[in-house]
């Protein structure tokens, strides 16, 4: 009978992500008032942020 070899215990890394959020909009009048207001709250909380200000929709 044969005997079986433990595999080398493997544990893949899993790339963390570098936002919390990720914030979306339309339109240049909600990336001036809602969108600016509610990203400011979020960086004042300390809550890691991501908005794409060149991004024309």
């Amino acid at each position: 009978m044969a005997s079986l070899i433990p595999a080398p215990s493997f544990t893949p890394k899993i790339p963390q992500p570098n936002h919390d959020v990720f914030l979306s909009f339309r339109g240049k009048d909600m990336r001036y008032t809602f969108t600016s207001h509610l990203y400011a709250a979020l960086i004042r909380h300390q809550v890691k942020t991501y908005i794409d200000n060149e991004l024309e929709r």
